[in-house]
């Protein structure tokens, strides 16, 4: 095709251009192209008598296409597509390399799943286990003896582990759980209707000094009703009356003084309907109140004791003695509640209203 008067010769296809890579010395032209003046060399751009130097790249802006359209070069044109598809290989090779870690690293996360604090046998010294999630699944814990009620009709059954005996320091006889999944008691329905007041009580015992340890809850659905227990709280071990709302929330009043270990301790829980509070004992003294909306209401299983139910799953196995457990469905009294504790360390309660059941009194 012929150029038109008066332009220069018909440009070429395009292609992205690219400052063009130092090479040897071509032969002097006699001058420079027309229309392209002389300009001094850029540093990295070895002087060529004769070829036309880039203009320099202002700040903020791309690198103009060099060389111009309608220049001679004399340097040999870089083979761009053979660049294209090198990069290209480099770049499905770099994202095959990342996906790849990715997967490892994910691999490695869920077979080195974190590790818990699991109590075996009667140790004080808690062994490191792996957690609940990576364990197989097992069969649920079952009962294979069970406990009269001292007041009442319903009996407790009793897991594999749990033994009832007299205790030292005990003035009757209590249940000693050496903690695991079939270290438990428990009845078959609720004992206590959660959504309106009740009181529950027990005195026990801990083994050791750290982990979270519920000593009685009611409830086996997702999350238990409520719960007596002891746990870490901003580094200090407490004693925990926690209760569940609707959904995933709950609530909870922490005991101001220490959860001893190798001490007995009466612990006491109220919730009164009617003014939408809990309260916690500790030894007949108040501990603290908590204002709630309401408790979740029991939807099923029954009274546990020496576990709690979390997240649908058995948890937070008691490790010691549990003895004088006791349940009222109405708020008791502070004056009652200290009745309550001087019965549960000489073998009777005066002066309290009966029980609607009882375990392991006297």
């Amino acid at each position: 095709m012929t150029a038109p008067q008066g332009f220069g010769p018909a440009p070429a296809a395009f292609q992205p251009q690219r400052p063009a890579q130092p090479q040897q010395p071509v032969q002097p032209q006699q001058s420079a192209q027309p229309g392209w003046p002389a300009q001094p060399t850029q540093p990295g751009w070895p002087a060529q008598p004769g070829r036309p130097v880039p203009p320099p790249v202002q700040q903020g802006f791309g690198a103009p296409a060099w060389p111009p359209p309608g220049a001679a070069s004399g340097v040999a044109e870089p083979d761009w597509s053979a660049l294209a598809t090198q990069n290209d290989k480099r770049l499905k090779r770099r994202r095959r390399l990342l996906i790849g870690g990715a997967v490892v690293l994910v691999l490695a996360l869920g077979a080195g799943t974190g590790a818990v604090l699991i109590s075996h046998g009667k140790s004080k010294n808690p062994v490191a286990g792996p957690t609940q999630s990576s364990q197989p699944s097992s069969p649920e814990p079952v009962t294979v003896g069970s406990l009269a009620a001292a007041v009442g009709t319903t009996p407790l059954g009793l897991g594999r582990d749990a033994a009832v005996a007299p205790v030292a320091g005990n003035p009757g006889k209590a249940l000693t759980l050496p903690s695991g999944q079939d270290s438990f008691a428990a009845t078959t329905a609720p004992v206590v209707d959660a959504s309106k007041s009740f009181t529950v009580s027990a005195r026990a015992l801990v083994d050791v000094s750290s982990g979270h340890r519920t000593i009685v809850s009611q409830g086996s659905g997702t999350y238990s009703s409520f719960s007596l227990a002891r746990g870490l709280v901003n580094g200090v071990e407490r004693w925990i009356f926690k209760v569940q709302l609707t959904g995933d929330i709950s609530k909870s009043v922490l005991s101001q003084v220490p959860a001893a270990a190798g001490k007995w301790t009466v612990l006491t829980g109220s919730y009164d309907a009617e003014h939408h509070q809990i309260q916690l004992y500790v030894n007949g003294t108040l501990q603290g109140t908590t204002v709630l909306s309401g408790i979740q209401p029991s939807t099923g299983g029954g009274l546990q004791i020496g576990r709690v139910r979390f997240n649908s799953a058995w948890a937070d196995p008691w490790h010691g003695d549990i003895s004088d457990v006791a349940l009222w469905d109405r708020t008791l009294t502070a004056p009652e509640i200290a009745e309550v504790v001087a019965g549960a360390s000489t073998g009777s309660a005066k002066g309290v209203p009966a029980p609607t059941a009882a375990w392991l009194t006297g």
